[in-house]
């Protein structure tokens, strides 16, 4: 169901566009809002996260820094001048201090606005090291990256960039953030506060899959039970099925299986090799003193006759 709001009940903030970005460096991070909103108010008012209100928040509308208050809390208060009220400003925020990703599992404090305020449009970039991946998608979020063959693996790609949404989008930041980061984009249909999701590094994902593909791979060499293609096929159904139940980490997992699949080819070749010298060899049952002594001999005569041609004697 469609219908029209009241903007009165809903207030007098409407933010059209929403872009936060969030970089996680493992000891800090920094977060990046770029907003577009249209206000009739005096002034407007973000929560952002409580640490941030103990270091430096720099605020900029319309690319002229601004004085913004802000509490220990986090809230941060920022003026509009009445030509500022008549038309669509563009707000940035910038701050960072210090966070610690120790545990796989993050929980993030999101900057958003109050309940009165309308948020038509919201995305949300985070940044990592190349060496660390997001799993799954977090709670509240929808992924707005596909995946794309980069002439050696599979890699995500985003599907928007700032400058789709109307946003001012800087390409020289977007190549150097590419080629040395790892960057995942999500959307929402309602302000989000906070936002939860574990982080892994990529030694240990290529551990796991790399010694479950090998795993799988030895059981299908040393045990031939294990070949056969009703179990073959059972195997492969399921794979299809958590693939498409959820694509990104089974692309992932895929991508990082590629050593145990190497090892797995290897070990198929040496066992290969083992077992044909195996069969060539003459097993030796009896001793240098057992062969001094006669043995029986027995032999085999094979009739090669038809049975038409012991008609043919007979007559």
């Amino acid at each position: 169901l469609v219908e029209l709001s009241n903007r009165t009940a809903l207030g007098t903030t409407v933010i059209e566009r929403a872009w936060l970005q969030t970089w996680l460096t493992g000891s800090l991070r920094q977060d990046h809002g770029i907003y577009l909103i249209t206000s009739d108010r005096e002034s407007v008012t973000i929560y952002l996260p409580s640490a941030a209100g103990k270091g430096k928040v720099f605020v900029s509308i319309d690319r002229n820094p601004v004085l913004a208050d802000v509490s220990s809390k986090g809230e941060l208060t920022f003026p509009l001048t009445i030509e500022q009220r008549q038309r669509s400003v563009l707000v940035e925020i910038v701050y960072r201090f210090p966070f610690e990703t120790i545990h796989h599992f993050v929980d993030l404090e999101l900057p958003h606005f109050d309940s009165e305020s309308l948020v038509r449009c919201e995305y949300w970039q985070v940044i990592l090291p190349q060496d660390r991946h997001i799993l799954g998608i977090p709670t509240g979020w929808t992924p707005e990256y596909r995946w794309a063959w980069n002439n050696l693996f599979w890699g995500r790609v985003p599907s928007l960039q700032k400058k789709d949404i109307g946003l001012p989008d800087d390409s020289s930041e977007n190549q150097s953030i590419s080629t040395r980061s790892n960057q995942y984009l999500y959307s929402s249909l309602h302000p989000a506060s906070e936002a939860s999701f574990y982080i892994v590094e990529r030694s240990l994902i290529v551990l796991f899959s790399s010694g479950l593909s090998l795993l799988i791979g030895l059981m299908l060499i040393y045990f031939p039970r294990t070949r056969y293609a009703g179990s073959l096929f059972g195997l492969g159904v399921a794979l299809l099925a958590i693939f498409f139940y959820r694509p990104a980490p089974v692309l992932l997992m895929l991508q990082a299986s590629s050593f145990g699949v190497f090892l797995a080819l290897g070990a198929a070749y040496v066992y290969r090799i083992v077992y044909r010298e195996e069969k060539w060899v003459v097993p030796v049952s009896r001793t240098w003193e057992d062969a001094s002594q006669p043995s029986e001999v027995y032999s085999v005569i094979v009739d090669d006759e038809t049975e038409q041609e012991k008609k043919e004697e007979k007559e």
